[in-house]
């Protein structure tokens, strides 16, 4: 999964991310937390799309890892 982020200092959010073939641009960002997981960080996203899609992102730090679904 590819995804374009906004950095501001140490906080950073999803702009947009290619699911396939085509890039979906990120509305509203819904929801946002972390969570450790060892010497990792693991951080959850809830994002609504310009498609009126709901997503679930997740992002592993420091391993850049990004997994991401549509939920219903």
């Amino acid at each position: 999964m590819t995804v374009i982020v906004l950095y501001h200092g140490a906080e950073f959010k999803p702009l947009a991310f290619r699911n396939g073939q085509s890039w979906l641009k990120v509305k509203i960002l819904q929801q946002k937390w972390q969570q450790p997981q060892g010497n990792r960080q693991l951080y959850h996203f809830v994002v609504s799309t310009e498609e009126d899609q709901i997503w679930e992102l997740i992002y592993m730090s420091p391993d850049g890892y990004w997994k991401g679904w549509c939920l219903p």
